[in-house]
């Protein structure tokens, strides 16, 4: 561990904000990881969500140590809430989330750092490797676009196809002034918070840069949010899809987008059924699946898709085997 380690705020090249809730088991590894960064000028806002564990008491061992982490104890409000308040606090020239149940390369924030001064980018973005809560590789979501593009339309209309990256903020880099100058809060109260902000974000950059660096680990376990199907994430894809559709439309970029946003809505139900065959493949979440999605996507799905959701109401323990995990 770093000790007694400070940080000059004048100077500061990135904020590292960690949002925590209930992850003590993983927390020692991310604050490790966070606090022995080869990049020396950064800080680490610690934000801790309401955890009823003992991961207070993690976080304040490490803060006595080094004076470059801020925490930050509030009630429980979500992850959304936290990034955003984590982001209001931020000094960086950069932003880097990551999540507490995760991990990052000892030398992840210096490598997106120098690509991003090297050629003035505003965001740069990374491969992420998937691991399990025991270390075995379970295989990397690499971006989707290798090289250098600008933002804007393009970007966006890119992004809802599914051709740049994943919307998960935590293996991006971004210039601070992004943030500040645009409306680039998390959404609040629903999973899948990330998307809004990810389109935003691509929309508001001018340089955007995707590097083959596998940098950051992402560890999948049963009690990540995004790992389970219920109700509520069904309600909150379509109140994704509401939102996406409510900003493009009130920022006059649906005529231009619209083909791009119903893509996104495709994928985004089609992701959805995957979890169902995933996560909880039950007859009644099924049928509870084929009420959520507006027929006009249902039409839509390939018919890999319509079929694996037909067997799935007959044989719902079936589908899981002819498909990926999401």
């Amino acid at each position: 561990m770093t000790s007694n380690t400070k940080v000059n705020h004048n100077s500061t090249k990135v904020s590292l904000i960690l949002p925590v809730y209930n992850t003590a088991p993983f927390l020692d590894r991310a604050l490790r990881t966070a606090v022995n960064q080869t990049l020396h000028d950064i800080e680490i806002i610690v934000v801790n969500d309401g955890s009823t564990d003992n991961s207070i008491e993690i976080i304040r061992t490490y803060a006595e140590k080094d004076s470059r982490i801020f925490l930050i104890d509030k009630e429980n409000e979500g992850v959304g809430v936290a990034r955003n308040i984590g982001a209001q606090k931020a000094k960086g020239e950069y932003i880097l989330f990551f999540d507490s149940d995760d991990y990052i390369e000892l030398n992840m924030a210096e490598k997106l750092f120098e690509v991003a001064k090297r050629g003035d980018h505003d965001l740069v973005c990374c491969n992420i490797l998937i691991e399990d809560t025991t270390g075995n590789d379970l295989g990397i979501f690499k971006v989707r676009y290798r090289g250098e593009l600008s933002g804007g339309l393009e970007a966006m209309r890119s992004f809802l196809e599914g051709k740049l990256f994943r919307p998960a903020p935590y293996n991006k880099l971004f210039k601070h002034s992004l943030f500040t100058n645009n409306d680039l809060n998390f959404a609040v109260g629903i999973h899948y918070e990330d998307n809004p902000f990810t389109l935003k974000l691509v929309g508001a950059a001018k340089k955007i840069k995707m590097v083959p660096f596998n940098l950051y680990h992402y560890v999948r376990h049963d009690a990540s949010a995004t790992r389970t199907i219920s109700k509520k994430h069904l309600e909150d894809t379509a109140k994704l899809n509401g939102f996406i559709y409510d900003y493009l439309k009130n920022n006059d970029l649906l005529d231009e987008l619209n083909d791009a946003y119903e893509v996104f809505c495709l994928r985004k139900w089609q992701y959805s059924l995957k979890m169902v065959m995933a996560t909880n493949p039950k007859k009644e979440n099924f049928q509870l699946y084929k009420e959520f999605v507006p027929d006009k996507y249902l039409r839509n799905f390939s018919p890999r898709y319509k079929l694996l959701l037909r067997i799935g109401q007959i044989w719902p323990s079936l589908p899981r085997f002819f498909t990926s995990k999401p």
